[in-house]
């Protein structure tokens, strides 16, 4: 979901995706919720059978360096202990014609179908990938780019590296526990999707999920949050919701229907008290050439870029769906696709052209030998003797120089306002009213699991 002080999403700033999800849910018949309306103790609500870990994927490439504690151990696909190493080590994984495989620097390769590196007790311990450490194991699997490694660890110890990536730590306590709150539910509601797809992980660690940085992340208050909230999760009809998040709505949230294509009744566009954002108003600038590029370099061709006219806004005002005019034709587009081609900060803004002066654009592409879709967007018959000259005069306009879109807000404004959050924390709110103002319709519970028979 999105950094505050920065325009990521997660839970976040991308649209939902199959592969994002899930919290790898076992049939546990025991484990229920209990229900918390408004934060009070209430009545058991519907079971949710779930597990205490997840599994995060942090990284993806060619080959994944580990460095261990000694006591850790590596083990294969079937659970089999390969080597528990005596001292700190290094552990190279990668692919080789017959699998995967893990070379310990200095020592034995083994080829596996998968491995799975758990640290030793030293510092509570952790394994370190690239810069960063890592509480729980470290299981590493095929991927797209060779092999990727994937955190596996309890969910909670999850939500520490999670929650100081996603709002400042330094924030007021009940924004923060609202915030763990959200996460919680996000990964939870995203684990039904895993489960559905089968996927070899449950959620990224960048804004295609939640952002997690691991133990390297972790700041003591916002531990507390998640300590102080353990287990409760927002729940709409006994199931955990899709709470996405985003950093500054500009004073009104929008419905999920105006920015994805699903109507969920528990993300309703609310008012946003998040005065205090340094996104509340916004301005960008790019000439005609960078607007052109921006589309080249996102493989939509629309050759010039002329112009954009927006057809739908939300309940926000931001826009839905807009119209884009290329040289080629024009092309419809939702908002949030022209947000992320541009680089906006979000989908709430108007754009003014400046400067220009008229010219001859002789860009055009030939239908058939003698016509010619022009600049202005006729389609016309061009004679061999005169086609350049006629092309020139018919495509005669005046363009501008620079587009200037002034906008407000930060991320896709679906959900939980961040600077909103701290607005209501700063007003005296606690964090269960805090959640229920910016989901509707849903209940504060408290899920608990026991382990597998």
């Amino acid at each position: 979901m999105l950094i505050p002080w920065s325009d990521a999403r997660r839970g976040s700033d991308a649209a939902p995706a199959s592969r994002l999800c899930g919290v790898v849910l076992l049939c546990a018949a025991a484990a229920a919720l209990l229900v918390f309306p408004a934060g009070h103790a209430g009545a058991v609500g519907s079971a949710i059978s779930s597990c205490p870990e997840i599994r995060v994927l942090i990284g993806e490439g060619a080959s994944i360096e580990a460095s261990v504690h000694a006591g850790s151990s590596l083990t294969d696909a079937r659970g089999k202990v390969l080597l528990t190493l005596r001292e700190e080590g290094v552990v190279v994984f990668g692919r080789s014609p017959d699998g995967l495989r893990a070379a310990v620097r200095g020592g034995a390769t083994f080829i596996s179908e998968m491995f799975e590196l758990g640290p030793g007790d030293r510092d509570g311990g952790w394994f370190r990938v690239g810069q960063a450490r890592y509480r729980g194991r470290l299981r590493v699997i095929g991927g797209p780019y060779g092999v990727s490694a994937v955190n596996v660890l309890p969910l909670e110890e999850y939500l520490y590296g999670v929650v100081p990536c996603e709002m400042p730590p330094g924030w007021p306590a009940e924004a923060l526990k609202a915030q763990a709150v959200a996460a919680r539910s996000f990964a939870l509601s995203c684990a039904l999707t895993a489960m559905a797809g089968g996927e070899p992980y449950d959620i990224t660690s960048s804004t295609d999920g939640q952002i997690y940085g691991g133990l390297d992340r972790e700041d003591p208050r916002s531990n507390a949050a998640v300590d102080s909230t353990k287990g409760m999760v927002l729940t709409y009809s006994g199931q955990p919701i899709k709470a996405f998040y985003h950093s500054s709505s500009a004073g009104h949230t929008e419905n999920s229907e105006f920015v994805w294509s699903s109507a969920l009744p528990y993300l309703r566009g609310v008012t946003d008290p998040d005065d205090d954002s340094p996104y509340r108003s916004w301005e960008y600038r790019a000439t005609r050439d960078q607007m052109t590029e921006a589309f080249k370099a996102a493989g939509i061709d629309i050759g010039e870029f002329l112009g954009v006219t927006g057809t739908e806004r939300g309940v926000s005002g931001r826009w839905s769906r807009l119209v884009v005019k290329g040289s080629r034709g024009e092309f419809p587009l939702r908002g949030t696709e022209f947000r992320r081609i541009v680089g906006l900060r979000s989908t709430l803004f108007d754009v003014a052209e400046e400067g220009g002066s008229a010219e001859d654009v002789l860009s055009y592409r030939r239908v058939t030998g003698t016509w010619a879709l022009c600049g202005d967007g006729a389609v016309r018959q061009v004679t061999a003797a005169h086609r350049d000259a006629e092309a020139a005069v018919l495509s005669s306009r005046s363009l501008p120089a620079t587009y200037c879109f002034r906008g407000g807000g930060n991320g896709h404004g679906v959900g939980l306002s961040q600077w909103g959050a701290r607005g209501l924390a700063l007003l005296g709110h606690k964090y269960p009213a805090i959640l229920q103002h910016y989901y509707l319709n849903t209940r504060l519970e408290r899920y608990e699991w026991s382990p597998p028979l």
